[in-house]
């Protein structure tokens, strides 16, 4: 099964449900479904690519850390606003923001990094929460997987109130190492599984883009957690079990970020 942009549906889409594609479309000018972190933004093509190129934008770091860049591509498919968070809402409703919102779903993007910045390093998925806003900080309500160089780092987390985090060490099923140049292909899928917990899986295709540019859908499985009700990650022991009003592809410590592809939909659940 392939999807408009002939990438691998792992999973099959929802008839009539919510769906997100970036396509040819200018990352910049749909304000409603994509926001974006990123100073510049330019269209190149190379080898039969054709991608966008982000200088992100400079952060400093709640924990004290150096200050840094940082490069988001936020995926809002249900559109509208934040209505409830983890504190106000979500559980009951079940969603942050409406209806529409992505609670079972996979996600996808193509991305290349360019010379790390030696700063904070990390490429993650931050999903099904909200905002973060140090004025609602419970609006973050989300998790969050992560790309895992090595042994010492946590690969998923929590950050249900901005800027607390909780942290676990799941092993991936290989091993990967983030090459300045290289394009990769990253998807993840989380649904909830019960009611009471949530499985997320991270999927990677570590050599994308033929010569001539063409996709080769070699798509393996990377990384699964399942975030589970009473199990304690730092502060929390809360699974996220709603949809998320926004879904975040987060890059920290690279000085560009090219990405060509970028898409989320609703899935039959499996």
């Amino acid at each position: 099964m392939l999807d408009a942009d002939g990438v691998m549906m792992l999973l099959p889409a929802k008839a009539g449900g919510t769906d997100y594609r970036l396509g040819s479309d200018c990352p910049a000018d749909d304000h409603d479904h994509l926001h974006l972190w990123a100073d510049t933004l330019t269209k190149e093509t190379e080898d039969g690519v054709t991608f966008w190129r982000s200088t992100g934008h400079p952060i400093q770091y709640a924990s004290g850390k150096p200050d840094g860049t940082s490069h988001r591509i936020t995926i809002i498919a249900g559109g509208g606003a934040q209505a409830y968070n983890w504190k106000t809402g979500a559980i009951e409703h079940g969603f942050c923001g409406n209806a529409h919102d992505l609670s079972a779903f996979e996600a996808t993007i193509y991305c290349r990094l360019h010379t790390p910045t030696g700063t904070h390093e990390s490429v993650s998925w931050i999903i099904r929460g909200g905002e973060h806003d140090a004025q609602r900080p419970e609006d973050a309500s989300c998790i969050g997987i992560s790309l895992r160089d090595a042994p010492s780092q946590n690969s998923v987390f929590k950050e249900l109130t901005h800027p607390v985090y909780g942290y676990s060490d799941v092993r991936p099923k290989f091993d990967y190492t983030k090459a300045s140049g290289k394009w990769l292909g990253i998807k993840v899928v989380s649904y909830i599984d019960s009611t009471t917990t949530v499985r997320n899986l991270m999927y990677l295709d570590t050599d994308p883009y033929s010569s001539a540019g063409s996709k080769k859908n070699d798509w393996r499985p990377y990384l699964e957690w399942t975030d589970t009700q009473g199990v304690v990650m730092g502060a929390y022991a809360q699974a996220a079990l709603w949809a998320g009003w926004m879904n975040t592809f987060r890059v920290d410590g690279w000085t560009l970020v090219d990405f060509s592809i970028v898409s989320a939909r609703e899935i039959v659940l499996p």
